[in-house]
């Protein structure tokens, strides 16, 4: 089920590898990846083919999920592979900003739901679990997002 309180060495490694492996893989075919995917018949045209690259990614997504999986859980990694994607769609137009948003705001809520958790352990006795509040900050700042994306809508209307 995995349990991010209780990630095991060889749990970690296998994230790293996959880590890895994603990063060289995006940094190579970035260009290759944003054309294939926004606008496959001018990658067609260009002798690209959009197949390669769509199974490639789905190979990624699906390595990268399974290896989630096995560290932290359904529920972490459902919420990681949503909320701050959609999140940043709210807050920007522009692919490159939306993805370094993105990253912001899961780096933000993994190690506050981490600090809050052993916070609140520490200081208070409250043993809640860190998986939980990471999946709720999630939330939370989802919600700031879409609030933040009708307040902008209703002020330029």
């Amino acid at each position: 089920m995995g349990n991010v309180d209780g990630l095991q060495l060889a749990d970690c490694k296998l994230v790293y590898f996959t880590l890895g492996v994603n990063c060289i893989i995006i940094l190579l075919f970035f260009k290759e990846f944003k054309l294939t995917t926004f606008d496959q018949g001018f990658s067609r045209s260009l002798g690209i083919s959009p197949t390669i690259y769509n199974y490639l990614l789905m190979t990624l997504v699906s390595a990268t999920a399974i290896a989630a999986f096995r560290a932290v859980g359904v529920l972490m990694v459902l919420s990681f592979l949503t909320g701050p994607s959609l999140t940043a769609r709210f807050l920007t137009d522009r692919f490159k900003p939306m993805i370094f948003i993105s990253i912001g705001i899961g780096v933000f809520c993994s190690f506050t739901g981490v600090a809050l958790s052993r916070h609140l352990l520490t200081v208070y006795g409250i043993a809640l679990s860190t998986g939980g509040l990471v999946v709720c900050l999630i939330v939370l700042v989802f919600g700031l997002g879409l609030l933040t994306r009708r307040l902008k809508n209703d002020i330029t209307i």
